[in-house]
């Protein structure tokens, strides 16, 4: 189905519109409003004197040899915009640990630091053999951080890469691993988290073979609904769920991490993504007008019954999609069973 334009959407339609214009609006707004706001705390006319901001000196970069409480900096592995992954030892238990550690620029916004806290917090709340276990978390040395089990450093994008070379048999064997991450989501939801950011680059391969469910930077709490933060736009646009970029979503909404799962497992099983745009309010404009392809349109070789739980996990009408992880978990184990496929 091609894209649909304004005049020929109903009137839900130009309202779920309206809610994605006004939603790409806001970062505009607010970066508008963070220059002015540094202009005038930074330089403040008062009796015909200036007045600059004073600023506390950020923690000095971590580095190899280094201790953070209980870890030893053996090298750094990643940056992102928001944190530093480094490789350490955890003195105390003798073992390899992955350190995620807040950026210092960030370590001083109260805000960030309480959702870098609550990412660490979210993880350790449900045990699962599909989640990355968390070894600690705290602060030290003005640096935020939180400590977790060490993979291979590989995700599900690596699988993704490589799907059109797959065979039959494999169908099988993905439709269980992801089966796992869909019962550990299950359990996340029974605690009343939303994780809001599923994506290939957020299942990390275990030495196992199995996926791992990790970055809960994005999680939501829906047994505490006090924070304003909660109800704005989080996730990554491309695997976000249509009602999401209405005016009326509910950010609580477990089915918001079914459609999320579905388009990664779209995307793993076939090679492609069904909304490959890089343009952001384009590609919100698309998801909420154009129904994804069939994964067997991607892909040939993907068996009818893989094929048929996938389109039902992202279909865009929430009222039609998977009415629980419990439900989705279900028939991607019933599947599975059907034939033991190869491990990659």
């Amino acid at each position: 189905m091609g894209i649909v334009g304004r005049k020929n959407l109903d009137s839900r339609g130009k309202t779920v519109l309206e809610g994605i214009e006004a939603a790409m609006e806001q970062p505009r707004r607010f970066l508008t409003h963070g220059v002015r706001k540094i202009a005038v705390v930074a330089s403040r006319a008062q009796g015909g004197k200036t007045r600059h901001a004073s600023f506390a000196p950020l923690p000095p970069r971590l580095r190899s040899g280094e201790l953070l409480d209980d870890f030893k900096i053996e090298q750094e592995i990643a940056t992102g915009a928001t944190a530093t992954v480094y490789e350490a030892w955890q003195v105390s238990a003798q073992r390899v640990a992955a350190l995620k550690v807040l950026s210092p620029h960030l370590g001083t916004d109260p805000m960030a630091a309480e959702r870098f806290k609550a990412e660490a917090a979210y993880a350790e709340r449900v045990e699962d053999p599909c989640i990355v276990p968390i070894y600690g978390s705290g602060k030290a040395r003005g640096h935020y951080y939180y400590a977790m089990r060490l993979e291979t450093g590989e995700t599900a994008e690596s699988l993704a890469a490589s799907a059109s070379t797959t065979d039959e048999g494999y169908s099988y064997c993905l439709a269980r691993q992801f089966a796992g991450v869909a019962r550990a989501l299950e359990r996340l939801h029974e605690k009343g988290i939303i994780h809001r950011d599923l994506k290939p680059e957020n299942l990390l391969l275990g030495r196992d073979g199995s996926l791992l469910l990790s970055d809960f930077g994005s999680a939501l709490d829906a047994l505490d609904r006090s924070r304003t933060l909660e109800r704005s736009l989080w996730g990554t646009l491309r695997y976000m769920s249509p009602e999401q970029f209405g005016p009326e979503a509910d950010p609580y909404d477990a089915r918001i991490d079914v459609y999320g799962l579905g388009l990664t497992l779209y995307e793993v099983a076939t090679g492609a993504n069904p909304f490959p745009g890089t343009d952001e309010e384009e590609l919100a404009r698309i998801k909420v007008t154009r129904i994804p392809p069939a994964p067997r349109a991607a892909n040939s070789r993907l068996p009818l019954g893989l094929d048929a739980i996938i389109r039902h996990a992202v279909e865009p009408n929430p009222t039609l999609r998977y009415g629980s992880m419990e439900e989705l978990a279900g028939d991607l184990e019933r599947f599975g069973k059907q034939k033991r496929g190869h491990r990659r």
